[in-house]
């Protein structure tokens, strides 16, 4: 496997397998490159991962929602909910960062593979991008300055859409 940095994670340059993305949200900003939350220069920074973390999770939905796995409808209509949360939050953050004056990132290319080879895979796959995605949120609030911000990115860890 090879390394890849955080600045190319949430530079938008990497084609990440989705399996690396779901390893690198799991070390809770542990990099290749000794690289750790405390690393993030200002808002805009931490921002700028958390987009990429939304763009992860939202093609996710896309891919996994646009294969038909589930034939139960409320756990299709479910899981097409919690996609369009994440394509909210992902303009949301979007909008925040260009609102305090930053260029938000590129989404990075992902390939989720076998993530979607069965309705048993695609909804492991989901809860596990959901359980790191909380993960990610604390990893990162420590190094938030902006209260405005954090009290957002609570809210988005809490399951609403507060970033403004």
């Amino acid at each position: 496997m090879s390394t890849i940095s955080r600045r190319k994670l949430i530079g938008g340059s990497a084609a990440i397998p989705g399996a690396v993305a779901l390893s690198l949200l799991g070390q809770k900003f542990s990099w290749a490159f000794g690289q750790s939350s405390g690393d993030f220069t200002d808002d805009i920074d931490v921002l700028n991962y958390a987009l990429t973390l939304e763009y992860l999770e939202s093609e996710f939905y896309k891919q996994g929602n646009s294969k038909n796995l589930l034939p139960d409808k409320k756990e299709a209509d479910y899981l097409r909910a919690i996609g369009a949360d994440e394509d909210a939050h992902v303009k949301a953050i979007s909008d925040t960062i260009r609102s305090k004056g930053g260029e938000p990132v590129a989404a990075p290319a992902v390939d989720f593979k076998d993530s979607f080879a069965s309705r048993q895979k695609f909804l492991e796959t989901a809860a596990t991008f959901e359980n790191l995605g909380v993960q990610a949120y604390l990893g990162a609030a420590g190094s938030i300055s902006d209260k405005a911000i954090l009290q957002a990115a609570a809210g988005i860890f809490g399951g609403t859409s507060a970033w403004r």
